[in-house]
């Protein structure tokens, strides 16, 4: 992890590489052919997978126009400012929710609620938690086109729950109204009949779950089930831990799967749900095509099902977390190439765009009358499995853009250094977790400063 002093000093040059380009609309002597879109993605097979899904159904319903796809390598955020000092952004760039709100406040997205005004697009046609994020900016204009409603679930081997002895009749068997007690009881019913379970899966290691415990959308949650937080606004300023006590309640009780042997720990790197070393997996919609893919029977289908993610108990709401993804026309597209990249940004999120992305079963829609139609084309990928797990409970939903609310957009990406990858893998480590909350509180109020 970075340290505060690489990040602070990574974010000035950051802001001095802003105010010289000022996000101009011209472009540089690398002016891309006015009738060909370019599009930046991160350079990882699932989003040039996602970006080619949304592009071969465009170029079907448009086949003269052309678009061209920027794979964008190494940290996505820094190479922007790359980009952004050649003067070499493409028109349109792929948004990830965490940080949006940082580059909308740096003006690098072109808003978009006056085309949707124009061509009869209503922001209540959209699921809340979607518009609230893509309304990154503090002008309640839409920013970016919501592409996909992600929320976590757990997502169980089947076959795994067979060579366990544990069926759909089973009251160990997952379900979308389990609490975190039960939960667990499933997990040491999965451990005792380790064994068995081997001897199917043909490897030498087994976990009940691998809980994606270094992912904030699993930790954050936790905690804002229970009251607590990373700050605290007050009319005074922002402050770092929000009710330690509450914080230390949702860790402890998310880590204890871990620290009993009945969870990966979050030390631990690889793909054991993939590779059949463990049963349930904590994941989003995105990583079900690679699951299915991966875990088959000697018939070719895929031995997986979805459930809810179990609901802590001793709360109001139990959140879950949820995010999404999308693609924003960048402030250095030409001003006569912007017709071109709203038609684009408007065909993934209205209905011939999701339902391409749906049937590559990569998607859950955004609007949600798709979402919830039964014969929607996300639900025919695994025909006959639970998909009502990616929809429902929408009043458990936490954006996941809430953890930085409240919090100086120009602060955000040296605080998320300090959060993300790094913070549940140290405090699962340390001997003395009460003074890893010490340290973590030092660090976040050097980052908040």
């Amino acid at each position: 992890m970075r340290s505060v002093k690489r990040i602070v000093s990574f974010l000035a040059a950051v802001c001095l590489l802003l105010t010289a380009v000022g996000f101009a609309g011209c472009r540089s002597s690398k002016e891309d052919a006015a009738d060909t879109l370019t599009i930046g993605v991160s350079n990882n097979t699932s989003e040039i997978n996602n970006i080619n899904t949304f592009r071969k159904a465009y170029l079907l319903k448009n086949p003269g126009a052309k678009i061209e796809i920027v794979r964008i390598s190494g940290s996505f955020d820094n190479t922007l400012v790359r980009l952004i000092n050649s003067e070499d952004l493409p028109d349109i760039v792929q948004v990830y929710d965490f940080s949006a709100q940082y580059w909308t406040d740096a003006g690098l997205y072109y808003p978009i609620s006056g085309y949707m005004e124009r061509d009869g697009i209503a922001e209540e046609d959209y699921f809340d938690s979607i518009v609230s994020m893509a309304k990154s900016g503090t002008d309640g204009q839409m920013y970016w086109a919501p592409r996909d409603y992600n929320k976590v679930v757990v997502c169980f081997n089947t076959a795994i729950f067979e060579a366990a002895g544990i069926g759909p009749d089973d009251e160990l068997y997952p379900s979308d109204d389990w609490t975190w007690s039960e939960f667990e009881a499933t997990c040491r019913a999965l451990k005792a009949k380790t064994t068995e379970i081997l001897q199917t899966t043909s490897q030498q290691i087994f976990y009940p779950a691998d809980m994606n415990l270094n992912w904030e959308a699993v930790y954050y949650p936790a905690m804002r089930t229970y009251g607590g937080d990373f700050y605290d606004v007050t009319d005074s300023g922002v402050t770092a831990l929000k009710d330690l006590g509450a914080i230390k309640q949702a860790m402890n009780t998310i880590l204890a799967p871990a620290d009993e042997g009945l969870a990966v720990e979050p030390t631990q790197t690889g793909s054991p749900f993939a590779s059949r070393q463990c049963a349930m997996m904590f994941a989003v919609r995105p990583n079900v095509v690679s699951y299915a893919n991966s875990l088959k029977d000697a018939n070719g289908n895929a031995t997986i099902d979805f459930v809810s993610l179990p609901a802590l108990e001793g709360a109001e709401t139990s959140y879950i977390g949820m995010g999404c993804t999308g693609y924003a026309i960048s402030k250095q597209c030409p001003e006569e190439k912007r017709e071109l990249a709203w038609d684009f940004l408007k065909f993934v999120m209205t209905e011939e765009g999701q339902t391409a992305f749906g049937e590559s079963g990569a998607g859950v829609p955004v609007l949600k009358s798709m979402a919830q139609d039964p014969q929607a084309a996300f639900r025919q990928y695994l025909p006959g499995k639970n998909h009502e797990a990616f929809i429902q409970f929408d009043e458990r939903d936490l954006p996941m853009t809430e953890y930085l609310n409240g919090v100086d957009p120009s602060k955000h990406l040296a605080v998320r250094a300090v959060l993300v990858d790094n913070l549940t893998k140290n405090l699962f480590s340390a001997g003395d977790r009460d003074g890893y909350y010490a340290e973590l509180k030092e660090r976040l109020e050097n980052a908040l400063r």
